[in-house]
């Protein structure tokens, strides 16, 4: 999986590895160098920010992984 923080909009996203290495594929294939945040959005898991812990991915993890 991928972290994504966009400091814009202060939203944090978890990213699958699968959508992620299509868009590697491409970048490595010099046809796109972005992934658009509607996909990012799409494939994505939104990840709370808090105080503490700062970034809650492990949360995000738990429910992707091992509460299928």
């Amino acid at each position: 999986f991928i972290l994504f923080y966009f400091s814009f909009h202060e939203e944090v996203f978890l990213l699958p590895i699968d959508p992620f290495l299509k868009y590697w594929d491409l970048y490595k294939n010099e046809k796109k160098k972005s992934i658009p945040m509607s996909d990012i959005k799409k494939y994505g898991y939104p990840v709370e920010k808090k105080y503490q812990p700062r970034i809650d991915y492990l949360k995000v993890i738990d429910h992707i992984y091992i509460n299928e």
